[in-house]
């Protein structure tokens, strides 16, 4: 798997230093990702949905329903590389 996550995260850090040089203990992380579990642990991006919607009830009126789910990238979004569809770190 590529390392772009981890490689765009250290030069975030780099470019807070530059700004804020007086920042100590600085912990910045990129979101958007989720740990799959398998042969191995493995971490791909993921888009985070969330909505609403309506079921009818016996009573005639409407029930929200929410939703929260994770839709898992097939490609890096930072360099397009194709991430491995197996549970290991492998492409």
């Amino acid at each position: 798997m590529c390392e772009c996550k981890t490689e765009i995260e250290a030069k975030l850090v780099a470019r807070l230093q530059e700004q804020e040089p007086e920042a100590t203990k600085i912990d910045l992380k990129i979101g958007g990702y989720v740990f799959l579990f398998g042969d191995s642990v493995i971490m791909k991006p993921a888009l985070q949905i969330e909505g609403v919607f309506y079921l009818p009830t016996k009573a005639g009126g409407l029930k929200a329903k929410k939703i929260k789910q994770s839709m898992i990238a097939s490609y890096c979004p930072f360099c397009g590389e194709k991430l491995s569809t197996e549970s290991n770190n492998e492409h």
